[in-house]
């Protein structure tokens, strides 16, 4: 199987087609992060070595040419026939960030499959060949899936031309991607403190919490989560990393000396993250939840992840809530 090594240089567009290209005098690129292979949704594989040097092996059959480019020291690598629809937006430029895959763990070392989000304008995300189905998102015209990285060739061909294909424009394809926790300053910040002195509280609200779950155990929640529901595959609510059950005391804790920022508030807890950080489909399906069945008025979402371009899954989901949010209120309003 031939190789095509890359050297890739801040800024600038290094592209090849099927043989060995090798680059020696292109000075070396900087860190981008883990060594390791990656398989891309095309069936390509990209391998990442030390120092920042790359090489790709094409998936089996395929003549097609690829691009690599340094951007925020993050290497992506882009198949010629997948340019076309990452410039269209029918396509996440994820799924080619080399770096991020590796940071993320979906390298091939760490797991068989890629994970995706579909969205079909159409209402019904499609299933393409080979594809699993892991979750259906009806609310949004969504599904998560994955693809078993042998037979990600065979989806591919789908993708690009097949019965479902993206250039048709009514189907947009996703990572799958992650969220980490986070949380700054709180209580004086927002200016907690003056409000509660005005006499206001939480009392009468429900707040959706989408994080890492939360102690059922512990004493300044009891009696303040009065709905749970568990999105990934931990098997139970119990948060494991401490961040859900920091935020929901945040929140709503009902101890003496640390109360919640809004007292007397009801919580809804679902439980869309682990120990590895949260995943988009698990989110998205908690801000389903909290949405259509709690009817949430407040949804807290203490995570994030460096902003690209275009809308992620996620940045569409809460455009898409709020405004249908939004409509009902004014409804009633009326």
């Amino acid at each position: 199987m031939p190789v095509i090594v890359h050297k890739a240089l801040a800024a600038v567009l290094v592209a090849a087609t099927v043989g060995v290209v090798p680059a020696p005098d292109l000075p070396q690129p900087p860190d981008v992060g883990r060594a390791g292979g990656v398989t891309l949704i095309t069936g390509d594989r990209v391998m990442v070595t030390g120092g920042g040097g790359y090489r790709v092996r094409p998936g089996p059959g395929r003549r097609v040419g690829f691009s690599g480019q340094i951007q925020d020291g993050h290497l992506y690598v882009i198949p010629s026939d997948a340019r076309p629809l990452v410039a269209a937006d029918l396509l996440d430029r994820r799924l080619f960030d080399v770096t991020q895959l590796l940071a993320w763990r979906y390298g091939d070392a760490d797991r068989p499959d890629i994970p995706l989000i579909v969205q079909s304008s159409q209402g019904t995300a499609p299933t393409f060949r080979g594809a699993e189905a892991a979750r259906r998102l009806g609310g949004l015209g969504m599904s998560a899936m994955s693809v078993p990285k042998a037979s990600a060739g065979r989806t591919w061909q789908d993708l690009a031309a097949g019965a479902h294909s993206l250039t048709a424009g009514s189907t947009k394809l996703w990572l799958d991607g992650r969220r980490s926790y986070n949380l700054d300053r709180s209580a004086e910040q927002i200016g907690a403190t003056e409000a509660w002195k005005q006499g206001m509280t939480g009392k009468g609200v429900t707040v959706a919490v989408l994080d890492s779950g939360y102690d059922p155990d512990h004493p300044d929640l009891k009696g303040v989560v009065t709905q749970e529901k568990n999105f990934t595959d931990d098997p139970d609510i119990r948060d494991n990393t401490g961040h859900g059950t920091h935020v929901a005391s945040i929140i709503a804790g009902a101890d003496a000396k640390y109360r919640g920022i809004a007292p007397g508030a009801k919580l809804a807890v679902a439980k869309a993250g682990t120990a590895f950080g949260l995943t988009e489909s698990a989110i998205l399906a908690g801000m389903e939840w909290a949405a259509a069945e709690v009817k949430a008025k407040i949804v807290n979402l203490s995570f994030g992840a460096p902003d690209t371009l275009g809308l992620d899954p996620v940045e569409q989901a809460v455009s898409t809530h709020t405004a249908r949010a939004t409509e009902a209120a004014f409804s009633l309003s009326q």
